[in-house]
């Protein structure tokens, strides 16, 4: 008897963290959907005042420091004077949530998006990180689908 009795609450117990596990499962998405709309807004405005000129001092309050100082580095700084063949955006789609983690103190978003600038499409991959109701980005990586064609300019005599 005692051994039936083990073995259904055995079974209880695993359909019981079987449901929390699905519930949790749901949270987190609806969560992680719910973070996408309300960012996206956002995104788009970093990714267009950003291309405006190619100038990390257009978007600084809305970078975090790593990026920043990441950005200021030698070859990053090249890289993105590169990207001034690019254009500004003129608009983004199929912007999807690819991961999101929600921490004590930060909630963190990482998405893909295509990005359609004057000088064509690139895919952009754009961390958003929100700490203290100030949302930032925390990570960028654009790239461009045709290579960029460096600007070379010619020294008159």
């Amino acid at each position: 008897m005692k051994v039936g009795k083990l073995i259904r609450n055995t079974l209880l117990s695993l359909g019981a963290l079987f449901v929390l596990i699905i519930a949790f499962i749901f949270f987190m998405f609806d969560a992680s959907n719910k973070f996408a709309d309300e960012h996206s807004a956002f995104i788009e405005s970093y990714l267009t005042d950003f291309s405006v000129n190619w100038s990390t001092a257009d978007v600084h309050s809305r970078t975090t420091n790593q990026l920043l100082s990441k950005m200021n580095e030698a070859n990053a700084r090249a890289t993105i004077a590169r990207f001034n063949v690019l254009g500004k955006l003129q608009r983004i789609e199929d912007l999807k949530i690819m991961n999101y983690f929600t921490g004590t103190s930060e909630v963190t978003g990482q998405f893909h998006l295509k990005a359609y600038y004057e000088g064509g499409l690139s895919l952009v991959k754009i961390v958003i990180i929100v700490n203290d109701d100030k949302v930032q980005v925390g990570g960028l990586h654009i790239k461009p689908i045709k290579e960029l064609i460096p600007i070379v300019k010619v020294n008159e005599v």
